[in-house]
C-alpha cells in the first residue's frame, strides 16, 4: 500500500515537472505608463516569494534612447549588467549570453513616483522562476492602496508577500541599478 502511494506521488510530481518545463511567464499586462519609472532609485520593500535577491536590493532607475539595462551592483558579486529590449514599453526582455538567462521584467502598475508593482521572470534551462516585487521610494514603506487593489484584480493579497525588514534587517543589501538606454 505504501508503495502504491509513493509511486502515485511520484508520478503527480512528474508530471507536474513536466508541464512546467513547458511553461512560459506569466501573461501579466504591462501598466503602459511607466515611462517616468525608469527615472530615479526605488527600494523592493516586499516580494512574494522572499529571496535574499532580489529583496534585498535597491533600484537605480533611468533611461536612454528607450532600452533598458538593469545592473546590480554588490560589493561581494561585483558588477551585474543585463541589457534589456521590451516589446512593449512596460517590457524588459532580459538576455544574459554568458549566463545563457532568458527572462522578463514587467512593470504591472506604478504611479511614477512613490510605488510600483512588478513582475520578474526568468526562464533557466529546467522551468521559469518568477515573482512580485513591490518597490517603493522609502526602503520601510508600507504597501500602498493602489498596489493592494491591483494584486485583488491579480488574485493575490499583500499579507502573502515577505516584507523586507523581515528578511534584510542584519544583511547587507546590495544595489541594483536599472538603466533605460
Amino acid at each position: 500500500m505504501k508503495t502504491i502511494i509513493l509511486i502515485t506521488i511520484f508520478g503527480i510530481l512528474m508530471i507536474r515537472r513536466i508541464q512546467c518545463m513547458q511553461c512560459d511567464c506569466e501573461s501579466v499586462e504591462a501598466a503602459g505608463n511607466d515611462g517616468e519609472f525608469f527615472k530615479g532609485n526605488w527600494q523592493v520593500t516586499h516580494s512574494k516569494i522572499g529571496a535574499m535577491f532580489p529583496i534585498c536590493g535597491k533600484l537605480e532607475t533611468s533611461s536612454q534612447d528607450g532600452k533598458k539595462i538593469i545592473k546590480l551592483d554588490d560589493e561581494e558579486v561585483g558588477t551585474l549588467e543585463i541589457k534589456c529590449t521590451g516589446s512593449k514599453e512596460s517590457d524588459c526582455e532580459v538576455k544574459k549570453d554568458n549566463n545563457k538567462i532568458t527572462g522578463l521584467f514587467r512593470v504591472v502598475s506604478t504611479d511614477n513616483s512613490n510605488y510600483a508593482l512588478v513582475y520578474i521572470c526568468t526562464k533557466p534551462a529546467s522551468f521559469p522562476k518568477d515573482d512580485y516585487l513591490i518597490l517603493n521610494k522609502d526602503k520601510d514603506a508600507a504597501v500602498p492602496a493602489a498596489v493592494e487593489n491591483k494584486l485583488k484584480e491579480l488574485k493575490m493579497e499583500s499579507k502573502d508577500f515577505i516584507d523586507k525588514k523581515d528578511v534584510c534587517e542584519d544583511l547587507k543589501i546590495p544595489k541594483i541599478k536599472i538603466i533605460s538606454l
